[in-house]
């Protein structure tokens, strides 16, 4: 019996759509975080001018220009905005130079989407390939997915109990793990990149991500429950 057939080579399996969950995570956050219309129509309810004296078009704007950058976009995020009724320049050094870390940290994490969805057309077209021949491993495939999201289900419980506990310190120890410098400690008082972040916005960002990340894994499950099921008798024969 290959390794590929052995009960064991499922755990094997579930490490490729550990991979594959976190391409699809990084796909919804990018379809959710390039919507300008949210971002505008946002700013316009929370009437974001009236709390930072910054308009709901220049916010949109300058948000964008961040999202555009990490995206590689565009070359900066510098952009003039209307303060007050005074022309300003939105982003300080510190601002800029912590979007230089932030877009380093996202492409690295497009690199690990555009690996994943290599991982997820291979795992199907495995799939396919060995049901013809052998159907029994099949199942195989089929059981690292449910591992890999048994494991995902348990991160998702303890980050969540973290959070709810002290989220600040998750927070915090976040960035410590991703950056290795202080950047990302900014005063709203001096970095207008904060102000146009308020938490209203985030809780909004995080429901479409959270909600268009269930519909994405429940189909990729959705389809791989479909190629994995058991052939009729005779069909191999």
């Amino acid at each position: 019996m290959a390794w590929w057939e052995k009960k064991e080579s499922a755990w094997v399996y579930a490490l490729g759509w550990l991979l594959v969950i976190l391409a699809l995570l990084m796909l919804c956050l990018r379809f959710t975080i390039n919507n300008r219309d949210y971002f505008l129509k946002t700013y316009q309810a929370m009437d974001i001018e009236a709390q930072i004296g910054i308009s709901a078009e220049d916010s949109t704007d300058a948000i964008m220009a961040m999202i555009d950058y990490m995206e590689g976009r565009r070359q900066d995020i510098q952009l003039e905005v209307t303060e007050y009724g005074k022309d300003v320049t939105m982003f300080n050094q510190q601002e800029i130079d912590h979007m230089v870390d932030v877009r380093n940290l996202y492409q690295r994490f497009c690199v690990v989407e555009y690996i994943g969805l290599v991982i997820l057309a291979g795992l199907w077209w495995a799939m396919l390939w060995v049901r013809r021949r052998k159907p029994a491993p099949v199942g195989l495939f089929r059981g690292g997915l449910w591992r890999a999201l048994a494991v995902f289900g348990c991160i998702l419980v303890i980050l969540g109990i973290y959070s709810l506990v002290d989220f600040y310190d998750l927070w915090t120890r976040f960035h410590y793990m991703f950056f290795t410098n202080d950047l990302w400690l900014m005063d709203y008082n001096t970095c207008r990149m904060i102000r146009i972040c308020p938490l209203d916005l985030f809780s909004g960002i995080i429901a479409r991500f959270t909600a268009l990340g269930l519909c994405g894994l429940a189909l990729v499950s959705g389809i791989t429950a479909f190629l994995g099921r058991a052939p009729k008798k005779g069909a191999n024969q």
